[in-house]
């Protein structure tokens, strides 16, 4: 009997891995207006740098609603609140400002639109950042079973046996840039992982989306942090 818990345990980690199609969720990335309207190609190459090193840098977070889970300001803000650190011993970023909800028009289904581009700049303006980061992301939800999925025949075994797995992959891309004059400076995106186990009955999907994009927010600013140094060389104007 001491070793029940042991095979349990190790039933529970046997199970199929999970597919995810990375190609269908970076189309998704993006499911809204384009983010600049002006198409001149000249315009956009007469652009310069002209940030001043260290700068202020406004973060939008991500807005899309799916598999059931709307945004957790909170949880995102938190997150994206510990890019600070690391940022800042960069000397490239003198501040981190998560954009305030009631700054910002939420759009309808979660999609980026023109009127919430220009709401998120004009919160920036607000809060006298020099830099705004857009994030949007994508999450998908996986499931598969282990082992431990045959005693679902029982009422019991639906109920404690921890026979389904719910594994959840999101993308997080981001765009910096200027937020005077639209010139952009980095572009970068991550991806982070969740995922749950339990029973048939109480198995939720939803716990592994969130902990996905906890995780891709984490990475996000990792690698945003890893890039902030060469912003002094290539993108600003001192």
């Amino acid at each position: 009997m001491k070793a029940l818990p042991a095979i349990l345990a190790a039933l529970a980690s046997v199970g199929c891995a999970a597919n995810f199609d990375r190609a269908s969720m970076e189309e998704k990335l993006w499911d809204g207006d384009p983010l600049f309207t002006d198409q001149d190609v000249e315009w956009v190459e007469r652009l310069k740098p002209q940030l001043a090193i260290p700068f202020r840098l406004a973060v939008a977070p991500p807005i899309r609603e799916e598999y059931g889970v709307p945004p957790d300001p909170a949880r995102s803000h938190a997150e994206i609140r510990a890019w600070a650190e690391p940022l800042l011993k960069s000397g490239v970023v003198s501040e981190v400002l998560v954009l305030p909800r009631m700054l910002l028009r939420t759009p309808v289904q979660g999609r980026h639109t023109h009127d919430y581009f220009k709401a998120v700049r004009v919160a920036a303006a607000r809060v006298q950042a020099d830099a705004v980061l857009f994030l949007t992301s994508v999450t998908e939800v996986e499931a598969y079973t282990n082992p431990l999925c045959l005693l679902d025949a029982t009422l019991i075994g639906m109920l404690v046996s921890p026979g389904h797995h719910r594994e959840a992959l999101t993308l997080v891309e981001g765009v910096l840039l200027d937020n005077r004059n639209e010139y952009v400076y980095w572009t970068g995106m991550t991806e982070g992982k969740g995922l749950t186990v339990g029973p048939l009955a109480t198995v939720d999907g939803r716990t592994a989306a969130r902990e996905s994009r906890s995780d891709a927010l984490r990475a996000f600013g990792a690698l945003l942090a890893q890039e902030a140094p060469r912003l002094r060389t290539s993108g600003t104007g001192k």
